[in-house]
């Protein structure tokens, strides 16, 4: 019978003992009453149940799992809400404005970023780490940064004006390179069919050749300095090569006038 009752008093203690040193989930409850932290799990559970934080009268904000498929943080209430201002799913997709995000991370609204290191920034798919692309803004103006590369591929200023290539574009859409394409479509207006009208002055091939011996370059087309320098309008230029392609057209009709006459008058002579 002792033996009996030493055994018993023994197992008792060792399961008293186990249960003081097991991790047992508390409630805020619990560690209120003692007054105490707790390094324990804590678990909140029931209907609108979470953790609430508050400031002053009615301002809360509350950490919350409505239901057994996300986590919610956020709020205003005396309740927790239905859902919060950002809520991460069980599968680990994170939602800003949403409960249902589609990626890790999916916002619903705009995205703001400010100070010297604000800017939106993401990896390249092959390349990972290697290779960080950045859209930043600087000076007023917003770049497209190639973290490879160490360089802006995109700059927008804000006067609107958009360079590829370089950081100070001059016109509306500006390029520090090739362009390629299968059509470029210019409009304008001013196109040269003037040159066919009767009132046309047609220069002569002698003025024409005095000009070229003076200036180096066809009347009304810029010197070689000056596209250097200034670059060249397309527009304009491809005007000013067809106004000398319409002349050269109506010299070479002229000049074919002239030989036809010649012929005609050779051949009335040889048949004298």
């Amino acid at each position: 019978m002792n033996k009996a009752l030493i055994t018993m008093s023994f197992l008792l203690l060792f399961v008293t003992a186990v249960q003081a040193q097991s991790p047992i989930p508390e409630t805020l409850q619990t560690v209120t009453e003692r007054g105490e932290a707790t390094n324990r799990n804590l678990f909140l559970s029931g209907g609108n149940n979470g953790l609430r934080l508050q400031y002053g009268a009615g301002n809360s904000f509350w950490v919350s799992a409505p239901t057994m498929n996300y986590m919610s943080i956020g709020g205003v209430g005396t309740s927790a809400p239905a859902f919060g201002a950002i809520n991460i799913l069980n599968g680990g997709n994170i939602g800003i404005g949403t409960i249902t995000p589609g990626a890790r991370f999916h916002v619903v609204g705009d995205i703001f970023t400010s100070g010297s290191g604000g800017a939106f920034t993401w990896a390249d798919r092959t390349l990972g780490g290697q290779n960080l692309w950045q859209w930043y803004a600087r000076d007023g103006a917003t770049f497209l940064y190639d973290g490879l590369a160490r360089l802006n591929r995109i700059a927008i200023m804000n006067n609107g004006n958009v360079g590829i290539g370089t950081n100070s574009p001059q016109s509306e859409f500006a390029v520090a390179g090739t362009i390629t394409a299968k059509r470029v479509k210019v409009t304008t207006t001013g196109w040269p069919d003037y040159v066919f009208h009767k009132d046309y002055q047609l220069p002569s091939l002698s003025e024409v050749e005095a000009y070229v011996a003076a200036n180096k370059h066809l009347p009304g087309i810029p010197a070689a300095h000056e596209v250097e320098q200034e670059g060249i309008d397309l527009a304009d230029i491809n005007k000013k090569l067809l106004q000398k392609i319409e002349e050269l057209t109506l010299h070479l009709i002229n000049q074919e006038k002239e030989i036809n006459a010649l012929k005609e008058w050779k051949k009335k002579v040889e048949e004298k």
